[in-house]
């Protein structure tokens, strides 16, 4: 198991470029349709954007206490098994994340906010 420890400076130095790799792997998942916001993220990107600052559609890298959290908010598209989709994006997330950071994510969470074209 890797170090779960990883400081501020180190978190925000890596957040970037691993949300990055994590939408272009989604953008490459068959089953899925397209990166969603979650709730109030649409407000909260239109003020982001409006101060200069970048903000990604559909994922999310924070920490809550001392634990890294992935959330993952996307669309699938019909008659896919979202149960087998949800655990696939969920382990390629951690392995994403393992690889960049040299950090295990502790929770990742797979909201599904739609089925779409």
């Amino acid at each position: 198991m890797s170090n779960t420890f990883i400081t501020e400076d180190e978190f925000e130095n890596k957040k970037m470029q691993v949300i990055e790799k994590l939408e272009k792997m989604l953008s490459l998942e068959e089953n899925v349709a397209e990166l969603t916001y979650k709730g109030i993220q649409r407000f909260v990107s239109g003020i982001s954007q409006a101060f200069g600052k970048t903000f990604h559609k559909g994922v999310w890298l924070h920490r809550e206490e001392s634990k890294l959290v992935a959330d993952i908010s996307i669309a699938v598209k019909p008659n896919v098994d979202v149960y087998q989709t949800a655990l696939h994006i969920q382990e390629k997330v951690k392995t994403i994340v393992l690889q960049n950071m040299h950090v295990s994510v502790c929770d990742v969470n797979v909201i599904i906010t739609g089925i779409t074209e």
